[in-house]
């Protein structure tokens, strides 16, 4: 089995420096997968010395991509489903650039050498949708006992919805996938831009806004809702369930981003995504900064293995100066 792990990169330093750190923990923490091929798709240009680091320390491809869409940068991601090497890959892990392997992924290597899956994804921790039955109802062929039947107790909202940080995806329907999230992607989000040139649309974009995180929610919505930001998330779903896709539902461990989370396993982290709103790091320090020792010294088992994770780093890896990051 073929398995790879993909990211998709900005070359700035902020994206260099998180990498560095994510590709020394696949080396070090990924267990059976720890030897696994590394692609590393920058968007635009190639960042030259974060590309020759990338490839000596950690043996990472490198290459280049055209963005995708220059509005909405979430959707560069899916750059990775484009890269060549995926013709000779069987799995792809694909990973956030503010991810970092905590403990080894053994289980998902064993998923991936038996199952007849081709998705796997752990739930958004907030619900970024609202009567999503009625979405999935107008965009897919699903019947109704069909759409139940993807209701699940860790999905926030009862309809699926996972973040896409962290996804697990078979590559023989790569092109499928890419033909249908995109364009998908783009609707979604332009369907939702405020446009005072259409008043009922600006009205009622603007009313849901207020609405939709309110108790009553449900009721005061005026058709479904999702937020514009998470459109590449909501196509996700979409496209899994249009394509018909066997999904496995992972729990929040594969995905941590905060404790107490009531979605499955959370001990022991395997994948740590330190989103920028719960792990406030200092990026112009982000190796040596004050965060480090606080974070150590944190109840937050996030924070604490961040922490312990980048003093092991920074012990056993050569530094990447400013220098070469610009």
């Amino acid at each position: 089995m073929r398995i790879r792990f993909s990211f998709v990169a900005e070359p700035t330093i902020d994206y260099v420096r998180m990498l560095d750190l994510v590709l020394w923990s696949i080396r070090s923490n990924a267990g059976a997968l720890a030897e696994a091929p590394i692609s590393v798709i920058f968007t635009q240009r190639l960042h030259p010395a974060a590309g020759e680091r990338f490839e000596s320390l950690w043996r990472a491809t490198c290459s280049t991509a055209a963005p995708i869409s220059e509005d909405y940068r979430y959707l560069n991601k899916w750059n990775f489903l484009r890269a060549p090497e995926m013709a000779d890959t069987d799995w792809t892990i694909h990973l956030d650039h503010d991810t970092i392997i905590v403990n080894p992924l053994d289980q998902v290597a064993g998923w991936m050498q038996t199952s007849d899956d081709g998705f796997g994804g752990v739930p958004t921790g907030r619900p970024p949708h609202r009567r999503f039955d009625e979405i999935i109802r107008e965009r897919t062929d699903l019947t109704s006992p069909e759409i139940e039947a993807t209701v699940h107790p860790w999905f926030k909202s009862r309809y699926p919805c996972f973040n896409s940080g962290v996804m697990f995806f078979r590559m023989d329907r790569r092109q499928e996938v890419f033909d249908e999230i995109v364009p998908l992607s783009q609707e979604l989000h332009a369907r939702l831009g405020s446009n005072i040139r259409q008043p009922l649309r600006w009205a009622r974009i603007h009313w849901n806004r207020r609405m939709w995180d309110r108790p009553a929610t449900h009721r005061l919505m005026i058709g479904p809702w999702y937020g514009r930001v998470y459109s590449e998330q909501i196509a996700l779903v979409l496209t899994v369930l249009k394509l018909r896709i066997p999904y496995r539902v992972w729990p929040h461990a594969w995905n941590w981003r905060s404790p107490g989370m009531n979605q499955g396993e959370e001990s022991p982290i395997r994948i740590l995504h330190y989103l920028r709103s719960r792990f406030p790091v200092d990026r112009n320090n982000f190796t040596h900064g004050a965060w480090v020792e606080e974070f150590a010294a944190s109840e937050n088992p996030g924070r604490r293995a961040l922490a312990n994770l980048m003093q092991r780093y920074r012990n056993e890896v050569p530094p990447l100066t400013v220098a070469e990051a610009e």
